[in-house]
């Protein structure tokens, strides 16, 4: 079945004011390009215009990086970033066709859900815009941005909300996968709820994960923990197609990236690496983002090997002092950093 919903467009990130040039050059360094008028971050902020952002084009995505300024009006995104820590992600905005018979009936439906009077925060989080940008990247541009496409996003919920998540998602048109429970030890075991949109469409598939953690007698869930340290209905981590892992992890090491261990190989072939959050918090408790390969032919799938492994990955990780994504980023957020 092919969703009205053909990927995401934008993924919308907040940031410190004094930090925006930096992650901009970060994104570009990347691959991305920065675009329009909005991207003029050398204007001074005024009262009357207190939200600075950047926007940086990527070959089917694009990045918006947003900045409040202290003692004006848009000041909340500075207490954002106080509460979640530096580059916490604020919205997703997903492409969505709107030509067709059903579009009205869909716009109907989307605003009218009843997941939103129960998850207002789900209902900030996810937008739709009806694009069909036309991107002018040759050949060699495409293979020169590391980051492609975003292939995922996963979302921790409580395990008594996965049903109601689940068919939020399905009313868009996702097909919901067989449920997972992965983990080896009773604090870390996990339910895994897999949403596929356009499964083996080209160019138009990408995935939900829903993630529920099972706590242990004596010991909280990584999930549980994040949960707390974030609220309900806030993405984890963005997955990035990224083409070829070894050169994609030769480039993100030269430009400072540090991963949280070494690629690892799904069943299906795909590799998959993980990031330290973006902020220096905990791992167990930060965003942070995962980098994709796909073997050719594959597409989006939720592997339970490799799930295991990211569990174990993260939970070695937050007995460790607390890393950056980038070792030439700005200094760790002061935002709470413990699970």
């Amino acid at each position: 079945m092919q969703s009205l919903l053909t990927g995401v467009e934008r993924i919308v990130y907040i940031v410190k004011e004094e930090n925006l040039r930096l992650w901009a050059a970060k994104y570009c360094a990347l691959g991305g390009r920065i675009i329009g008028q909005r991207a003029d971050i050398d204007t001074p902020a005024s009262v009357t215009r207190a939200l600075r952002r950047v926007i940086i084009e990527f070959p089917e995505f694009e990045i918006e990086l947003q900045a409040g300024v202290n003692g004006t009006q848009d000041s909340s995104l500075v207490a954002e970033v106080q509460k979640f820590g530096e580059h916490c992600l604020s919205r997703v905005m997903l492409r969505v066709e709107w030509a067709g018979e059903h579009i009205q009936k869909f716009r109907a439906m989307y605003d009218t859900l009843s997941m939103w009077e129960h998850a207002p925060a789900l209902h900030d989080k996810i937008k739709l815009v009806s694009r069909n940008p036309q991107r002018l990247w040759n050949e060699d541009a495409q293979q020169a941005a590391s980051l492609k496409r975003v292939d995922h996003l996963t979302f921790p919920v409580p395990v008594d909300q996965m049903d109601s998540r689940r068919a939020f998602w399905e009313a868009l048109g996702g097909e919901a996968q067989e449920v997972k429970t992965v983990g080896t030890y009773p604090a870390d075991k996990m339910i895994l709820q897999g949403i596929f949109f356009n499964k083996g469409v080209p160019g138009k598939e990408f995935g939900i994960a829903l993630v529920a953690g099972i706590d242990g007698k004596e010991e909280l869930s990584q999930l549980t923990k994040f949960l707390r340290a974030n609220g309900p209905d806030q993405v984890q981590h963005v997955a990035y197609d990224v083409g070829d892992m070894a050169v994609f992890c030769s480039h993100f090491t030269t430009i400072g990236g540090n991963l949280l261990a070494e690629p690892i190989v799904a069943p299906d072939g795909a590799v998959q690496a993980f990031g330290w959050p973006y902020s220096g918090r905990n791992a167990a408790v930060g965003q942070y983002p995962e980098f994709l390969a796909h073997k050719i032919g594959k597409g989006v799938n939720f592997q339970q090997v490799s799930l295991d492994e990211l569990h174990a990955m993260v939970k070695n990780a937050s007995k460790r002092k607390p890393r950056q994504l980038f070792s030439n980023c700005p200094p760790p957020s002061r935002a709470r950093t413990q699970p």
